[in-house]
This record gives C-alpha cells, structure tokens and sequence, in this order.
C-alpha cells in the first residue's frame, strides 16, 4: 500500500470514527469471521497517476466502505447511514492537508451498503540524489601566498 493510500484510509477511519462513535466496528482489513454488526470495511478501490506537467502528477485514489447493517430493515438503515456518510467523508484530514471527496455514490448489494468516495490529490516527483563524499579542495589567491581551503559535497544523480 503507497504512503499516500495509507493515509487516506486512516483519515477515513478517523472520520468514520467522529461520526459513528464506538458502536460501529471499523476494519481496514478484510474479515468476515466473527462479524459484529453493524460494522464498516474500508478498502482502496482503484489508484491512478496521471503526469500533469513537469514533476506533477494527479493521484486518484477510489474507496469503497462497506457497511453491514444490523435491522432487519437494511434498506432504510443502509440509507440513513449513506447520507450521514457523505457529510462526514466530504472533507477528511490526511497528511496535515484537508481533502475533498468527489464523486460520491453508493448502492445496496444482498443488504450490505456499498459507498464510494474519490481523494484526488497532486504530488510531486523528486530526483534523488547522493551524497558520495567530500572533496578538498586547495584555491591559492594571488601571488601573495595565501591559500584558503574550502569543502564542497560531491553529488550524483540517480536515474
């Protein structure tokens, strides 16, 4: 999972969790043993990167939470949960920043809500480079006989 994956999910997680409290579990992880309803499953959908220009990409990160609902009457539950989580999931903090979600939708599959949520966000590619050694380098001025001494970092870039 990317850095920027991991965060997203736990500001998803931290979100949920403002919102719904203690009374609704919250997995990032795949399990279907031992369910307590209602619980929630937060899981990447899809990622993209896309060059922008330059250095700049456009990362987009697609989520589906999955909620399993507790009433015998999961339809109306499954929709008042999918309205409360398009309030709380609109804005979440990830990586110091605050991220919009975009394209928001959700549908109902054998009882368990299905709720979609995009986090688009730009990074930018660094080159890396190395620091190999120092360098002594000897600059004499003038005919004066004096000599200054400086150190300079050598550098190289990798591909």
């Amino acid at each position: 999972m990317s850095k920027i994956s991991g965060e997203l999910i736990d500001a998803i997680k931290a979100a949920l969790e403002a919102e719904f409290g203690d009374t609704y579990e919250i997995h990032t992880m795949e399990t279907e043993q031992d369910l307590k309803k209602p619980c929630f499953f937060i899981a990447t959908e899809r990622t993209e990167m896309k060059l922008f220009f330059g250095k700049k990409y456009l990362w987009k990160s697609l989520f589906c939470i999955r909620y399993f609902p507790q009433t015998a009457e999961k339809q109306q539950e499954c929709h008042g949960i999918a309205e409360r989580l398009m309030r709380c999931l609109e804005y979440v903090a990830a990586g110091g920043d605050l991220m919009r979600g975009r394209g928001m939708s959700c549908r109902i599959e054998s009882g368990i809500l299905l709720f979609f949520v995009s986090y688009d966000s730009f990074v930018y590619r660094r080159d890396e480079t190395a620091v190999m050694e120092d360098l002594e380098t000897r600059i004499g001025t003038g005919g004066d006989g004096i000599v200054s001494q400086e150190k300079e970092k050598l550098s190289v870039q990798k591909n």
